[in-house]
C-alpha cells in the first residue's frame, strides 16, 4: 500500500494560519472583555455635592457627572440615580410637573421616585448620602438603595437636616 503523501507547510500558508488564528483570538478577546461586568464599587469614592443652604425646599438640581439628583424634601435630602430602571436610559426633570420622565419608553417617576405610569416596573434607585467634615452634603454612589427592598428606609437613603 503506498504511503500518503505528506503535504509540507509553506512560509505563506504557515503565515495565513498565524493571522487567522490570531485575528479570531483577538476577536474572541474583545468579545469578552466587551461582555465583562464592571466592577461596580471599586474606583467610586465619595465625593463633596453641595452645602444645604444652596437649594430651595421641593427642589431638584442635577449632577449629571455622578448620574444623579439631588432632591431637597420636607424630610431631608436624598440622591435619586438619573437612569430608569426600565431599559437604562435617562429620564428628564420635568418642574412644572414635578416629575421625572424617561423619554425612551415613557416611564414617569414622581419627586419622591416611585414609579406613576409606564413600563418601569420599580421605583428609581439612591445613592448614599452623608454629612462632611464642613457641614457638606457627600455622595457615596457605592451604595445604592431600592424602595423594593425597603432599602429607602435605610440610613444615608434619606439624609435629615442638621439640628
Amino acid at each position: 500500500m503506498p504511503e500518503p503523501e505528506k503535504k509540507t507547510l509553506t512560509r505563506r500558508d504557515f503565515l495565513w494560519q498565524g493571522l487567522f488564528w490570531a485575528g479570531l483570538w483577538a476577536s474572541l478577546l474583545s468579545v469578552l472583555r466587551y461582555l465583562q461586568i464592571p466592577s461596580r464599587h471599586s474606583e467610586i469614592k465619595p465625593v463633596s455635592l453641595l452645602f444645604p443652604a444652596a437649594m430651595e425646599l421641593n427642589t431638584v438640581q442635577a449632577f449629571p457627572a455622578y448620574q444623579i439628583w439631588l432632591v431637597r424634601s420636607p424630610e431631608g435630602f436624598y440622591a435619586l440615580r438619573s437612569i430608569c430602571t426600565h431599559m437604562g436610559c435617562l429620564p428628564d426633570w420635568k418642574p412644572q410637573a414635578q416629575e421625572f420622565h424617561c423619554p425612551c419608553h415613557h416611564s414617569v417617576f414622581d419627586l419622591r421616585g416611585l414609579r406613576q405610569r409606564g413600563p418601569a416596573l420599580r421605583a428609581l434607585e439612591r445613592h448614599r448620602l452623608f454629612w462632611g467634615p464642613q457641614g457638606e452634603i457627600m455622595l457615596d454612589r457605592s451604595v445604592i438603595y431600592r424602595h423594593e427592598l425597603e432599602g429607602w428606609a435605610q440610613p444615608g437613603a434619606l439624609l435629615p437636616f442638621q439640628s
